[in-house]
C-alpha cells in the first residue's frame, strides 16, 4: 500500500431527516442519479433529486468512478479493488487531492436535509447542511499517505489512514424556507449535541487539540479525544468531562478488504464516544488519527445533531373520562386526574441523557385527597421500572424521579410526551365555590409551569323561605341567620332580609343539617328566636327547598285602672268598675276603630299600688302600616268628675308613678299611647265625687250614688285594622 500516493474520498449519500427537534436518519434510496456535470478543474459535481452536492477543492485533480448495479452496494476504486457495503448504501467516489495542501478543502452540501424548529412552538422549516473538511496536516509515516472519507446514511464516517496528522470538520446549517431563508441557523440558544465515536487502530489513536502546533504530541493513554475549536478554553479532554464510556480493548473490528487496509483482518481497535454541545452558527471540530501509524476511524451521529431541552411540562386537570375540565366546576367526592405532560423528541433520541437527574413535583391542593399516581406514554401505556413515584402526606406533594435507565432510554417510548398522571378525589367537606388551584414543576431548569384550577360544585341545595303574617300577608324586612351543623354562618342573599314578597333565598347549601333563626322583625310583629331545623339532602341537581314561616303580630298590652280620690269616708257607693274606650290612630288621624272595655276601679291611691289593681287587655296593632297610636278615653260615672291621668311603661315603678301627686300626673286630659315606641303601657285615670245641692239648695254632705246605665248599649268590640 506504500505505492498509493493519493487521497481517496468516498461519498455515501447522507440522508438526514429532521423531526421537531433533531436530525435523524432515514433509509437510503436504492439508487441515485448519475453525475450531471464535471467542473473545469476536472472535479466532480454530483446532483440528484435530493439535491446532494459534493465540491472538492478548486484546482485539484480527481477522478470519478461509480458502480452501475442496483441496489448500489459495491464501491469500486481506481486501482480495481472493491469493498462490499451494506444493502441500500449508496456511495460516490472521488480519487484525487494527491498533493494535499493545508489550503485544500472538501465541501459536501446536503439540501432538503430535513426540518428544524428554533423553538418547540415554531413551525418547522427546511434546512440545508454543509460539511467542510479543511486544514489538512500531513506527515509521512511508513510511506503511507492514504486518506479515505465516507459520508454515510446513518453517520458521517471518516477514515484517516497514513500520513494524516489532523484535519478540521465544520458543520454549517442554512434555512431553505421560511422568513430566514438563506441565513445561517443559529443554535446558540438551543442545546444541540453532536456525538463522535472513534475506533482507533493501535493504542496511540487519539482525538486531539488542533490549537497546538502540528504535528501534535499527545498523551499515550489510549483514549480518544475530540475538540470543538470554536469554544474558548479548548483542551484535549472531553468537552463534557472525561470521555465516556471510555475506550475498550479487545474488540475486533473487521475492516474492508485486505488490500484496502493493510492485509490484516484482526486489528484491535479502541472505541470512545464524546458528546459535544454545539453553539453559534459554525461548528468546527478537529480530527486526529493515530500518532504512530496515523490510523483512525471516526463517526458523527447525525441523529443527535439537534437536541433541544425537554419542553416545558404542561399541566392539566381532567375528569374520569380524561377530558380536560380546566376552569370547570366539580362535585364533592368527584375523582379528578392531574396530568403533567413532559415533551420529548418525536424521534428515537435519548433526549434526557445529558441530565444527571430529572424529576417532576406536584404540590396537591388542600381540597383534594391523594389516591394514586403512574407514568404513562402519550398513547396511554403505563410505564414501569422507569423511576419512583412518592407521595408525602405531610407536605401533600407527589414527586416522580426518573432512574438512570429512563434517562438513557427515553427514546424507546413512542410519542412526543410522557405523562405523570395523579389520581385525586375532591374532599367531601370542601366549601361551595372554592377555587381549587394546582401547580406542577420540573427540575429541568426549574421550569415553573401552568397552573390549572377548578371550582367546587357539589350537589347543593337552595332554601327559599317565605314569611307571612297571621292573616296571610307577605312580610318584608325579616332578618335571618342561617348556620350549618358546625356553626358556620351562611348568609342569605342579598342582605339577610326578606324582600317585598316576603321571600329570602339562601343559596349553595351543601348537604347537611341547618338552623334558621330570626334576628329581627319589623315593628308590630313578634320575633321568634327559636332556631328552626331543616335538612339539605344530597342531589345531583340544583333544587330549592321551600319553607313558609308565619310571623304573628305583636300582642300589645294596656293595663287600665280607675282610682277614686277625695273619699272622705262617709257612706258612698264607690264604682267597682271603670269603662274605657280605646281608639286606634295613625299619623293621619283616627282610623275609625274603637274598642270598649271594662277595668278595675278602686279607692287605693298608694302607697301599695301593684299589678293586681290593673286590668290587662291584649290587642293587635299594625304598627308596620303606620297604625301606631291608641287614644284612651273614659266614661265618668254620674255624680263624679274627671281629674286626669298618669301613664308609665315600667312595671317596677307602679307605686311611684300611679299616684295623683306623682310628677307624671296630667290633669284634665286623656292619654295617647305610641306603640311604635313601647309594647306595654300602664294607665290610671282619676275621678272624685262631685257634691251638688239638695232640694233646699243647700250643699250636699255626701256624694250621690253613681249611675252608668245610660252607657250600656254602647259597649261592644270591634276589630282594629
Amino acid at each position: 500500500m506504500s505505492k498509493w500516493k493519493l487521497i481517496i474520498i468516498n461519498i455515501v449519500s447522507l440522508l438526514i431527516a429532521i423531526g421537531s427537534l433533531y436530525f435523524f436518519p432515514s433509509v437510503a434510496k436504492a439508487a441515485l442519479p448519475y453525475p450531471t456535470k464535471v467542473d473545469p478543474y476536472n472535479n466532480v459535481t454530483i446532483k440528484d433529486s435530493n439535491d446532494l452536492y459534493f465540491y472538492p477543492s478548486p484546482g485539484t485533480v480527481g477522478t470519478f468512478q461509480q458502480s452501475f448495479t442496483a441496489p448500489i452496494n459495491i464501491v469500486k476504486y481506481s486501482n480495481g479493488s472493491a469493498a462490499t457495503l451494506g444493502v441500500n448504501y449508496t456511495s460516490f467516489e472521488v480519487n484525487g487531492l494527491t498533493n494535499i495542501k493545508s489550503t485544500d478543502w472538501v465541501k459536501a452540501t446536503y439540501k432538503k436535509s430535513g426540518q428544524y424548529k428554533e423553538s418547540l412552538d415554531d413551525d418547522p422549516e427546511v434546512i440545508t447542511t454543509v460539511l467542510t473538511f479543511y486544514d489538512f496536516k500531513i506527515k509521512n509515516i511508513g510511506g503511507r499517505t492514504l486518506w479515505y472519507l465516507q459520508l454515510g446514511e446513518k453517520v458521517t464516517n471518516g477514515y484517516a489512514f497514513g500520513g494524516m496528522a489532523s484535519m478540521k470538520l465544520k458543520y454549517e446549517f442554512y434555512w431553505e424556507t421560511g422568513p430566514k431563508a438563506g441565513q445561517k441557523v443559529d443554535i446558540t440558544n438551543r442545546n444541540a449535541v453532536l456525538t463522535f465515536t472513534s475506533l482507533n487502530g493501535y493504542t496511540e489513536g487519539k482525538w486531539g487539540n488542533a490549537e497546538t502546533v502540528a504535528p501534535l504530541t499527545m498523551p499515550a493513554d489510549g483514549k480518544a479525544y475530540i475538540i470543538d475549536s470554536v469554544k474558548a478554553g479548548a483542551s484535549n479532554v472531553g468537552l463534557t468531562g472525561s470521555p465516556a464510556p471510555g475506550y475498550y480493548t479487545g474488540e475486533a473490528y473487521q475492516g474492508f478488504s485486505d488490500n484496502f487496509v493493510d492485509g490484516s483482518k484482526d486489528i484491535t481497535f479502541h472505541r470512545n464516544s464524546v458528546a459535544i454541545d454545539l453553539g453559534g452558527e459554525s461548528h468546527i471540530f478537529v480530527i486526529l488519527p493515530a500518532t504512530q501509524y496515523s490510523t483512525a476511524w471516526f463517526a458523527t451521529e447525525s441523529m443527535n445533531l439537534f437536541r433541544g431541552n425537554p419542553g416545558p411540562p404542561k399541566k392539566s386537570v381532567k375528569n374520569e373520562q380524561l377530558v380536560d375540565i380546566d376552569g370547570a366546576e366539580v362535585l364533592r367526592n368527584q375523582t379528578l386526574y392531574y396530568e403533567i405532560k413532559q415533551r420529548t423528541a418525536i424521534i428515537p433520541s435519548n433526549i434526557l441523557t445529558p441530565w444527571a437527574s430529572f424529576s417532576i413535583m406536584d404540590s396537591l391542593p388542600a381540597e383534594v385527597d391523594y389516591v394514586s399516581a403512574d407514568l404513562y406514554t402519550e398513547a396511554g401505556v403505563k410505564l414501569t421500572g422507569v423511576g419512583t413515584i412518592q407521595y408525602a402526606p405531610g407536605t401533600h406533594k407527589v414527586t416522580y424521579t426518573a432512574n438512570s435507565y429512563f434517562l438513557n432510554t427515553v427514546a424507546k417510548y413512542t410519542g412526543e410526551r410522557y405523562i405523570l398522571r395523579i389520581k385525586v378525589k375532591v374532599k367531601g367537606d370542601v366549601p361551595v365555590k372554592t377555587i381549587i388551584k394546582n401547580k406542577g414543576s420540573s427540575n429541568i431548569e426549574t421550569l415553573i409551569q401552568e397552573t390549572n384550577e377548578v371550582s367546587n360544585k357539589i350537589p347543593y341545595g337552595n332554601l327559599e323561605l317565605t314569611k307571612v303574617t297571621e292573616d296571610g300577608e307577605n312580610l318584608a324586612d325579616v332578618e335571618f341567620s342561617v348556620k350549618d351543623s358546625s356553626g358556620k354562618e351562611h348568609l342569605p342573599a342579598p342582605n339577610n332580609k326578606t324582600d317585598v314578597d316576603g321571600k329570602i333565598e339562601i343559596l349553595d347549601l351543601y348537604p347537611g343539617k341547618y338552623t334558621i333563626t330570626e334576628v329581627s322583625v319589623p315593628k308590630g310583629y313578634q320575633i321568634d328566636t327559636t332556631p328552626k331545623l331543616f335538612d339539605i339532602v344530597s342531589t345531583s341537581k340544583e333544587e330549592y327547598s321551600k319553607i313558609e314561616i308565619v310571623n304573628y303580630f305583636t300582642r300589645f298590652k294596656i293595663h287600665l285602672r280607675q282610682a277614686v280620690l277625695n273619699n272622705d269616708g262617709s257612706e258612698l257607693v264607690i264604682p267597682k268598675s271603670a269603662y274605657f274606650e280605646l281608639a286606634n290612630l295613625g299619623d293621619g288621624g283616627l282610623i275609625g276603630n274603637k274598642f270598649n272595655t271594662v277595668a278595675n276601679s278602686s279607692i287605693d291611691n298608694g302607697p301599695v299600688i301593684d299589678q293586681k289593681l290593673f286590668t290587662t287587655r291584649v290587642f293587635v296593632l299594625k304598627v308596620h302600616k303606620g297604625i301606631k297610636y291608641i287614644d284612651v278615653s273614659h266614661t265618668v260615672p254620674e255624680y263624679y268628675e274627671y281629674l286626669g291621668y298618669t301613664v308609665s311603661d315600667d312595671k317596677s315603678t307602679l307605686s311611684l308613678d300611679h299616684v295623683s301627686g306623682s310628677p307624671s300626673f296630667v290633669a284634665n286630659s286623656y292619654p295617647r299611647l305610641d306603640y311604635s315606641l313601647k309594647e306595654e303601657y300602664w294607665v290610671t285615670v282619676y275621678i272624685q265625687p262631685k257634691y251638688g245641692k239638695d232640694a233646699e239648695s243647700k250643699a250636699e254632705e255626701s256624694p250621690r250614688p253613681y249611675s252608668l246605665s245610660h252607657l250600656t248599649n254602647e259597649f261592644g268590640s270591634i276589630s282594629i285594622d
